[in-house]
């Protein structure tokens, strides 16, 4: 069934209102929490969960997000499939010295490595070549600039020069990478092909191949 403009219009504005409802559910929930006397907190803390879960469960069944809630798609993959090809992007860094390095995974922050990914999934196989210099340039600067922080022995979280801690970035379980003590001259993204039992065990790739370069 095809609806027309006006339809669809008017049926974005319910949803957003349906959305709405449900924020201002949470809150109102969250506030009798707080304002309860203490022989009636448990009982509330537990329609507040309630409410949570149900909110879940209606968003997984219609597969449509309610900020603060989410499905989470992206993450809806299956942990026992350990033993067929999997792939993904990998960042890597080049210095003066024509040595291969990984990115500091904090070095795009705020922006995370799940978001680069994304980006080189869905718009580099549409973008220009002029685009395509124009982001690589931009990731190689910040490459760059984390690296320098790194070899003065400096945090480089990027929003944490203003928030300090605070900044609790996305990337904080990350293993930390080791900055090269030249400059980097060049940003290589590489496709990568690994099963997850072997990578488990021996830490090895099945194979590597460059999507792109970009040198200065």
């Amino acid at each position: 069934m095809h609806l027309d403009a006006d339809t669809l219009a008017m049926v974005r504005n319910a949803l957003q209102l349906v959305r709405l409802t449900i924020v201002a559910g949470f809150v109102v929930a969250g506030l009798r929490v707080m304002r309860s006397p203490p022989d009636v907190r448990r009982k509330r803390i537990n329609q507040l969960l309630a409410y949570v879960l149900a909110v879940h469960v209606s968003i997984a069944i219609a597969q449509n997000d309610a900020w603060p809630f989410t499905m989470y798609p992206m993450m809806a993959v299956d942990s026992t499939n350990v033993s067929s090809l999997h792939n993904g992007l990998s960042f890597r860094v080049v210095d003066d010295a024509g040595e291969e390095w990984p990115v500091d995974p904090l070095a795009w922050s705020p922006l995370y490595p799940q978001s680069i990914m994304g980006w080189f999934e869905v718009s580099y196989p549409n973008a220009t070549v002029a685009q395509r210099n124009d982001v690589l340039r931009f990731l190689l600067a910040r490459a760059e600039l984390a690296r320098r922080h790194g070899v003065r022995g400096e945090h480089f979280y990027g929003n944490a020069a203003l928030l300090g801690p605070l900044a609790a970035p996305d990337t904080n379980l990350y293993n930390a990478v080791t900055a090269s003590g030249h400059p980097l001259r060049a940003l290589r993204v590489y496709r990568v092909f690994w099963i997850p039992s072997e990578f488990a065990t021996k830490r090895t790739l099945r194979d590597r191949r460059l999507v792109c370069e970009y040198r200065e």
